[in-house]
């Protein structure tokens, strides 16, 4: 029964990662053209023929169809599953180090779930399947089903909740990076959606740490630091890209907290410039997403380790 959970679990957090790459390979494509995201549906860029429910499945589809439209055989861009797979990535990566590792931030991190710690340690043995016939006689029946649906099921909620709103943090650099490298300017409207994206980190630590309000305060002031250390670089940045490069160092902020957000937003910068003189692309807001998934990987195998 665990082990179907936990699946289940997993394929939830995978479909809502693939599905939000989904719809943002349509943003990357549509907003900087002014167009509506919902008409027309989605068509063929070359032929403009609407592509059937079954060949705009994430991931797979492309794969099904060879990279090539069904109507027209012209060539579908791999940046359409490279999208889709890497927002997965993320989203499992995360959840994974909580489930399994126990991982939830640090202190310095302002999304950190300190009251995970005792409930992780409780459900554990679930995880591990170590219910031993003497503690299960031990429990009433109705105590034990009182554990794992009030308990079990709400703390993976939470967990589904957290990693989807931490692949949302890292979504915004994705998508405000490929606007870049397609040498587009951010609208307005992109920018705005993308702060309001970095603001639900406030209800998301509020909602994490609802059993203790000194706990509350303390990490939203760590926020707080993460957000202005991790924007500060955008002041050396041209005018006209300050507003998106503060973004993209408040959401790198937001993630890596106030300890990692001054000296990796200054290095994502640097990186940056010399691909841009190399190559005359700006990368700024991908080399963002990778280095925070390095930082996602990296503390799920410290996780698994310690």
């Amino acid at each position: 029964m665990t082990t179907f959970v936990l699946c289940a679990f997993a394929f939830l957090t995978a479909f809502i990662g693939a599905s939000l790459g989904s719809f943002l390979n349509v943003v990357i494509w549509r907003v900087p053209e002014k167009a509506s995201l919902m008409s027309p549906p989605s068509h063929c860029p070359k032929c403009g023929s609407p592509v059937r429910w079954h060949d705009n499945i994430p991931i797979v589809s492309w794969f099904l169809l060879r990279g090539k439209c069904r109507d027209c055989r012209e060539p579908i861009s791999f940046r359409y599953p490279l999208v889709e797979s890497l927002v997965c990535f993320v989203a499992l990566t995360f959840c994974a180090s909580i489930l399994f590792g126990g991982w939830t931030g640090t202190r310095f991190q302002c999304l950190s779930w300190e009251g995970f710690t005792n409930a992780f340690e409780a459900w554990k043995p679930i995880l591990a399947n170590e219910f031993s016939e003497a503690s299960a006689e031990s429990r009433l029946e109705s105590q034990l089903t009182t554990f794992i649906f009030d308990d079990f099921i709400r703390l993976l909620f939470m967990t589904v909740g957290l990693s989807v709103y931490v692949t949302l943090l890292a979504s915004v650099e994705l998508m405000l990076g490929f606007v870049r490298f397609d040498q587009k300017q951010a609208p307005r409207s992109l920018l705005i959606a993308s702060s309001v994206v970095v603001l639900l980190a406030i209800p998301m630590i509020l909602w994490l740490n609802s059993s203790d309000p000194s706990c509350q305060i303390r990490r939203l002031w760590i926020l707080v630091q993460s957000v202005v250390l991790g924007s500060v670089p955008a002041f050396v940045v041209k005018k006209g890209r300050r507003v998106e490069f503060m973004l993209l160092g408040a959401t790198w902020g937001v993630v890596s907290g106030m300890i990692l957000a001054l000296p990796g937003s200054f290095l994502c910068l640097v990186i940056a410039s010399v691909f841009r003189k190399k190559f005359g692309r700006d990368l700024l807001g991908v080399i963002f997403y990778v280095v925070i998934a390095f930082l996602l990987v990296a503390q799920f195998v410290f996780s698994l380790l310690f």
